[in-house]
C-alpha cells in the first residue's frame, strides 16, 4: 500500500513538473519517460517522444546529440548545455540542457531535463548591449590617457625620476589590464549577441601552430616550463578564421601557463576521420571535479592561485569555447587536481566543394546588400594528374601557389580568391556582370598560360575558367556553384 503511494506521489510530482524531463535509455537512446511539460514547451504530447529517439527532442541543426552527452557523462557525474530545440510551430527555440545517469535497477539511466531560455536570454541581450556600449565608450579616453602618460613618461613634457618613472609605469600596466579586459568584454558581447562575423579562409593547422609555439616559447623558459608542439608531418587543412583560431590557442595556453608550476605545457593536433582534434596539455596544478562543470563560464575564478601572479578577466575560456563552436567546432576539458589538465576542441573537416559554397554564399550576402551583381569564377587546372606525374606532388603544388599569386596579381584587391588542396580555385568578381567577368577571364587565361610555359608543364596542362553570375543564373550558392559545374562539363 505504501509503495503504491509512493509511486502515485512520485508520479504526481514528475508530471507536474514545469521543466520537462526525460529518461533515456543509455543504449538504445530511445525515449522511456517523459512528462507532460512537454506540450507546454515543445508543443507535443508525451506520447509523440516515448519508443523513439531522443535526438527528436532537439532540431536538425542540434549542437549535441544524445551521443555526446553520454560521451561527457562518461568523464563528469553532471554535464548542462544550451542549445535548440523544436517547439511550438515547427520554431526552433533555446533550451537549457541538464544530464546525469541514475542508477536504477542494477543498471543506469540517462536523465535529461530542459528548460526554457527565452527570457534569460533576453535579459543577456539586453545585458550584452549594455556592457558592449560601456565597453566601447571606455575605448577613446583609456587610449588618450594611455597617450599622455607615455609621452611625459618618456620625458617630452620634462625630465621625469625614477620614481615617478616607477609609478608611471605602474599606471600603464594598469591601463593595459584595462584595455583587455575591455577588449574581452567586446569580443564576449559580439559572440552571445551573434554579430562576430568570421573571416575565413583554408589554413594549414600545424603551420598556426607551429607560429603560437614559437610567440609562447620566451614566456615558457621564463617559467622554466617545456614548450612541445606535437603535429602530422603532412599539412592538416581546415577552414577557420587565422586570427580567431590563434586567440583560442593564446588564451588556452595562457591559462595553462598562469597554473603550471613546473613541467611542461603540449599543443597536440590530430587529424582523424570525424575532423581535426587540438589539445593544450599541462602539467599543473589541474582542477577540482566539481569545478570542471563551470570551467567555461563567464567570470569564472577558481581557487587555485595563478603561479605567474597574473590575474585574468575570466572571460578567456568562455570567449574560446565561444569562437570554437562558431567555428562548428566543441571544447571540452579533462582535469584531475594536481594532475595537470588537457583543454581538448575539435574542428570540424570541410570538402571544397562545400568551402566554396559557403564563401559563394557570403559573396551573394553582400551582393544583395549593395544591390549589384556578382560573378563567380571556377578556375581549374586541365591534366592535373598528368602535371603531378611529371612535376610530383610537391612542385605541383608550388606550381598551383604560382598560377594563385598570377590570379592575385591580376585583378582588384577586393576580389575574393579561394583555393582548394587540388587543383580548382574559386574567384568571386563583386559588382561585375557577365561582361566584365568574360574581360577578366581573357585576362587570367592569358596570365596563366604565361604561367604554364614559363614552368615547363606538360603541354597538356592548361588552366581555365567557367562562368556564373548572380542573380541572372543563380540566387542561391548551390544554383551559382551548380551553373559553373555544368558550365564546366561535370554535370
Amino acid at each position: 500500500m505504501a509503495t503504491q503511494a509512493s509511486g502515485s506521489l512520485f508520479e504526481t510530482v514528475f508530471q507536474g513538473l514545469s521543466d520537462v524531463v526525460v529518461v533515456i535509455d543509455r543504449r538504445s537512446k530511445t525515449v522511456l519517460h517523459i512528462n507532460k511539460a512537454t506540450q507546454q514547451l515543445l508543443g507535443r504530447s508525451p506520447d509523440s517522444f516515448l519508443g523513439n529517439s531522443a535526438d527528436t527532442l532537439f532540431g536538425p541543426s542540434a549542437k549535441f546529440s544524445t551521443d555526446f552527452v553520454l560521451e561527457q557523462l562518461a568523464l563528469h557525474d553532471t554535464w548542462t548545455g544550451q542549445q535548440d530545440a523544436l517547439c511550438k510551430d515547427n520554431s526552433l527555440c533555446p533550451v537549457e540542457v541538464a544530464a546525469c545517469l541514475v542508477p536504477w535497477q542494477a543498471d543506469q539511466f540517462l536523465l535529461i531535463t530542459l528548460r526554457d531560455a527565452s527570457s534569460r536570454m533576453q535579459i543577456d541581450s539586453a545585458k550584452n548591449e549594455f556592457v558592449s556600449t560601456a565597453a566601447h565608450e571606455l575605448r577613446t579616453p583609456l587610449t588618450i590617457i594611455r597617450e599622455g602618460i607615455s609621452q611625459v613618461m618618456e620625458g617630452i613634457c620634462g625630465e621625469v625620476n625614477e620614481d615617478q618613472k616607477e609609478l608611471l609605469e605602474m599606471s600603464l600596466q594598469g591601463i593595459d589590464r584595462l584595455a583587455r579586459i575591455i577588449a574581452d568584454l567586446l569580443d564576449i558581447s559580439k559572440i552571445e549577441a551573434g554579430k562576430l562575423i568570421l573571416k575565413r579562409e583554408m589554413l594549414d593547422l600545424t603551420s598556426v601552430v607551429g607560429q603560437v609555439s614559437a610567440s609562447f616559447q620566451p614566456r615558457a623558459q621564463e617559467h622554466s616550463l617545456e614548450m612541445k608542439a606535437r603535429v602530422p608531418q603532412a599539412p592538416v587543412h581546415v577552414y577557420a578564421d587565422q586570427d580567431k583560431l590563434i586567440q583560442v590557442f593564446t588564451n588556452l595556453i595562457g591559462n595553462a601557463l598562469k597554473f603550471t608550476e613546473q613541467g611542461s605545457i603540449t599543443l597536440d593536433v590530430q587529424d582523424t576521420e570525424e575532423g581535426v582534434r587540438c589539445s593544450v596539455i599541462d602539467t599543473g596544478k589541474g582542477i577540482d571535479k566539481e569545478d570542471l562543470p563551470a570551467v567555461f563560464g563567464k567570470f569564472k575564478q577558481f581557487g587555485h592561485k595563478a603561479v605567474t601572479g597574473e590575474k585574468g578577466t575570466g572571460l578567456g575560456l568562455s570567449i574560446s569555447k565561444g569562437l570554437v563552436e562558431l567555428h562548428g567546432g566543441r571544447i571540452w576539458v579533462e582535469s584531475e587536481a594536481q594532475k595537470g589538465t588537457s583543454m581538448i576542441f575539435t574542428l570540424p573537416k570541410y570538402s571544397a566543394d562545400e568551402v566554396f559554397r559557403d564563401r559563394i554564399g557570403q559573396g551573394i550576402n553582400r551582393a544583395r546588400r549593395d544591390n549589384n551583381p556578382m560573378s563567380v569564377l571556377l578556375i581549374q587546372i586541365q591534366a592535373y594528374v598528368e602535371l603531378q606525374k611529371a612535376f610530383g606532388v610537391d612542385r605541383a603544388q608550388e606550381f598551383i601557389r604560382e598560377i594563385e599569386q598570377a590570379i592575385r596579381s591580376c585583378v582588384r584587391q577586393d576580389m575574393d580568391l579561394v583555393v582548394s588542396q587540388s587543383e580548382t580555385m574559386l574567384l568571386l568578381l563583386p559588382g561585375t556582370d557577365k561582361t566584365g567577368a568574360q574581360t577578366v577571364i581573357d585576362r587570367l587565361q592569358e596570365v596563366c598560360q604565361n604561367c604554364v610555359e614559363k614552368a615547363g608543364a606538360p603541354k597538356q596542362v592548361k588552366v581555365q575558367a567557367f562562368l556564373s553570375v548572380y542573380p541572372d543564373q543563380g540566387v542561391t550558392p548551390g544554383e551559382l556553384y551548380d551553373q559553373a559545374l555544368r558550365t564546366n562539363g561535370h554535370k
